[in-house]
């Protein structure tokens, strides 16, 4: 019995050697820096009090490469990231903090979204897609209803909406469509109602309103507003 405990003390010391070594070993190898003071090799984040890891993920001479796993401090993930080698250019997927998906993109630097973003409600269908050229919002944007058709499509140039824009239904018919210029509303701007007549319609300048602005209901005019630099001058009945 003794030479038993005797076995099990000593088999007990070397488990706690080895565990001891390796976390030195592992210690020396988290966290380091290169010659030229760039994080190299493993690096391991904890949120404060240390018991939940903030991120992990490898560098190679200051670059992050590989694959990078951040977590909520909730401990759920947070975004998984995949590098291309040493580009700093990543692909990702996020996630909320109870661990359903929110998005898939990429990262062409740090915090600078590129090309295609895509987002999901929480159910996991499919909200938006967003187009990105270095962080700028460029191309077209859409958003989408819950049974998959497009609800919303705006169109960006160098981070401004511009050009045509159109808001649909659920059953896919105009609800509203415009133009916008250099970020602001330029152009006719018209409104439908959920059978498809025309509520109204007028006309935008520079994001203000101008001219007659028409009301409808049953495709009759009920109403119209003259505006000069967005200020109403006159408004008539009918």
């Amino acid at each position: 019995m003794n030479v038993t405990k005797t076995h099990f003390r000593n088999a007990l010391g070397v488990v706690l050697f080895l565990l001891v070594g390796i976390s030195t070993v592992w210690g020396q190898a988290s966290n380091a820096v290169d010659a030229q003071g760039k994080k190299h090799g493993t690096w391991v984040k904890y949120y404060d009090g240390g018991k939940v890891m903030r991120y992990q993920g490898q560098f190679q001479h200051g670059v992050p490469v590989g694959s990078w796993l951040y977590l909520h401090a909730n401990g759920q993930k947070m975004a998984e990231l995949k590098y291309r080698e040493a580009t700093g250019v990543c692909k990702a997927t996020e996630y909320a903090e109870d661990g359903k998906k929110l998005a898939t993109g990429l990262y062409s630097a740090p915090n600078q979204k590129d090309s295609t973003w895509t987002y999901f409600r929480p159910e996991g269908t499919l909200l938006s897609r967003e187009h990105y050229e270095k962080g700028t919002s460029m191309g077209t944007w859409n958003t989408y209803h819950p049974n998959g058709k497009v609800a919303d499509e705006y169109r960006y140039a160098n981070g401004l909406k511009q050009g045509s824009f159109a808001s649909y239904t659920e059953d896919g018919k105009v609800r509203m469509r415009g133009t916008y210029a250099n970020g602001t509303l330029d152009g006719w701007l018209e409104s439908f109602d959920a059978n498809g007549k025309l509520k109204f319609k007028g006309k935008y300048a520079k994001g203000l309103k101008i001219d007659t602005w028409m009301y409808f209901e049953d495709g009759r005019t009920v109403r119209m507003e003259t505006y000069k630099g967005g200020r109403l001058i006159k408004t008539e009945n009918r």
